[in-house]
């Protein structure tokens, strides 16, 4: 039995250690999501969050603006990818605490 502790115990190290990578990449990308306004017959996009308890939205680029608006949607794939992930771990990393007791 203490092999299959040890082994567990190894492979919720490597699942914590994944975490704090993803976890650091996760925070050097700006917080909130990517909303489209329509504003007479243009898109705008903006980046919309909250701190201490009031939403912002703060201008990002015009939808014709392609080079921008296209790094800002990678971006927020990037984001929510990156958000599943860590949720992911953390599941699994649950997982094994409770295995090893």
């Amino acid at each position: 039995m203490n092999l299959v502790n040890d082994i567990i115990r190894e492979e919720k190290e490597r699942l914590e250690k994944i975490l704090r990578v993803k976890e650091s990449s996760f925070y050097k990308i700006p917080k909130g999501a990517l909303r489209q306004r329509k504003i007479r017959n243009n898109v705008f996009f903006y980046r919309v969050f909250r701190e201490g308890g009031k939403v912002y939205s703060e201008y990002l680029c015009s939808a014709n603006d392609v080079k921008k608006s296209s790094a800002y949607l990678e971006e927020e794939k990037k984001r929510i990818a990156l958000k599943a992930d860590i949720r992911e771990l953390k599941l699994e990393i649950e997982k094994l605490r409770k295995k090893l007791g």
